[in-house]
């Protein structure tokens, strides 16, 4: 009997009817020598040590965290130190009330909310030079964690057939007007989610199910309970406690955030044209960096009314490829 773990994390306003949400997968075989989480969250932390841990990667589309995290928290290269009190004065011209909302979250290791830094990223904007240099600091880090990730990739397939990681993002556009809540929409991608995974797997198998805790603004709170019923009939299937957001969180929640996150994007960019599923496989390789290939995509409830709701799978190579700065 094979054991699988499938670690999940979430992208998108789920709340927000209009806006496309996702939630991403990483599923690894129980055993596998080499792939203890330890090395790669020490790896992941010391790049970005002024970033809330488990790293999101909404946080990186906003170069203002950078300066508002380095100020938080006092750590990072020298140079970046110096640079940010810069942008903290040019922020505050403006923005006072929100430059102390958003240290003050950091400084207790908390995301500021995604109103308050849209507000300070756009104030950074407006300075040509700031916005420059603390965007080509987020392109930097960005670019280390796909780097980053391929090799972790690698080490999760070797040579094992079938491959033992494998990544899943199951998304979903405008969502109906009524009938359905922040909670429903998670939960029925979710169940999608699950079954591609169940699909990839040979049988006998258990797969445990590893779910980020979240609470959405609305006031909906993640249960297991609701996770189990969302799951229910699906053979093999064991939900685990929710896994939580502090700093014992697991590295592989970040992995499971960046596809999600990565996925929904290259949707995005797919559909500003006609949709072709060979222009959402350029999108997806462009936007998830050269360590994913697309096996497969497949379309789920694609007349549904309230627009197409697609799962890709995305298999991890058997090796660490370049990735191009």
């Amino acid at each position: 009997m094979a054991y699988w773990d499938l670690f999940v994390d979430e992208s998108g306003q789920f709340p927000l009817r209009s806006d496309r949400v996702a939630v991403g997968g990483v599923l690894f075989v129980e055993g596998l020598p080499g792939t203890g989480p330890d090395a790669l969250a020490f790896a992941m932390r010391r790049t970005v040590p002024w970033l809330p841990w488990p790293l999101h990667a909404w946080l990186l589309d906003k170069p203002v965290v950078h300066a508002l995290g380095l100020t938080a928290k006092g750590r990072g290269r020298p140079g970046d130190l110096r640079a940010a009190p810069e942008a903290i004065a040019w922020l505050r011209q403006t923005h006072g009330t929100a430059v102390d909302t958003a240290l003050k979250a950091l400084k207790a290791g908390r995301e500021p909310s995604f109103g308050v830094l849209q507000a300070l990223d756009a104030r950074l904007a407006e300075h040509d030079t700031l916005h420059e240099r603390w965007a080509a600091l987020s392109d930097e880090v960005r670019l280390y964690l796909k780097r980053l990730s391929a090799h972790f990739a690698s080490q999760r397939a070797g040579t094992l057939q079938p491959p033992a990681w494998l990544g899943f993002a199951a998304t979903e556009g405008v969502a109906p007007s009524t009938g359905r809540s922040a909670g429903d929409r998670y939960l029925r991608l979710l169940r999608a989610l699950v079954e591609a995974a169940r699909a990839a797997l040979s049988r006998p198998h258990v797969l445990r199910v590893n779910a980020a805790h979240w609470r959405f603004p609305t006031g909906e709170v993640l249960t297991r309970e609701a996770v189990e019923t969302a799951l229910a009939g699906l053979p093999g299937v064991q939900v685990d406690e929710l896994v939580g957001s502090g700093a014992d969180a697991d590295a592989l929640l970040p992995f499971a955030d960046f596809i999600a996150h990565r996925a929904r994007h290259a949707f995005r960019d797919a559909e500003k044209n006609d949709f072709t599923l060979e222009r959402l496989r350029r999108a997806l390789a462009e936007r998830t960096g050269a360590h994913f290939e697309v096996s497969h995509v497949r379309a789920t409830d694609a007349a549904m009314a309230a627009g197409p709701r697609w799962v890709l799978e995305l298999a991890a190579t058997l090796r660490a490829p370049e990735v191009d700065a």
